[in-house]
């Protein structure tokens, strides 16, 4: 946090609660953290967070794109396509919709911050976790194109893969049958 007002977004209310309530724990210096609980994957979401970023701070300066979900796991002959296309929709579309969003504030200040979680998707491919891997290697290759756009603004744009973290989802992977994504 090192003197950021942030705010954080998530579809998980509770989540959300208990995520602020930690990071205000770790800050000392006054700053506030903001929730705003929402889908990213829908149109008109990123527009309004971003209003609230302005409400509430009255500039933006950096956007962590954290969005993630494995979606559906195993033999793409055999899962639900719906639950394939959603995982698309928030790997991908909700990121590209918060990064729409925004650069609009960073060029007119010439000057911005946008950092891409891309996971493991990005970096391999991953046998039957065919959403997550396009989708992030899709969200990867988007940023690397606008990058080249906004160069002359002086606005960063970088993605990162992490490896492994203590998350949820790492918590779901554990959880799937091997027969289903592979014993790897």
């Amino acid at each position: 946090l090192e003197g950021s007002h942030v705010v954080l977004n998530g579809r998980d209310k509770g989540r959300l609660d208990s995520a602020r309530d930690l990071l205000e724990n770790l800050n000392n210096k006054g700053k506030n953290i903001e929730i705003f609980n929402g889908d990213i994957s829908i149109p008109g979401v990123a527009e309004q967070i971003i209003d609230l970023t302005l409400k509430s701070y009255n500039t933006f300066d950096i956007l962590v794109n954290n969005a993630g979900i494995y979606g559906p796991m195993g033999p793409l002959e055999k899962i639900d396509w719906d639950h394939w296309i959603n995982a698309f929709n928030t790997n991908f579309f909700g990121s590209v919709f918060l990064i729409k969003a925004v650069l609009p504030i960073f060029k007119e200040k010439r000057k911005g911050k946008i950092i891409q979680i891309s996971g493991g998707g990005a970096t391999k491919p991953l046998p039957f976790i065919s959403s997550y891997a396009a989708s992030k290697a899709s969200i990867v290759k988007f940023c690397e194109t606008i990058a080249s756009e906004v160069k002359d603004y002086n606005i960063d744009i970088n993605s990162i893969a992490p490896g492994a973290l203590n998350t949820q989802m790492l918590d779901e992977l554990l959880a799937i049958n091997p027969e289903s994504v592979g014993q790897d």
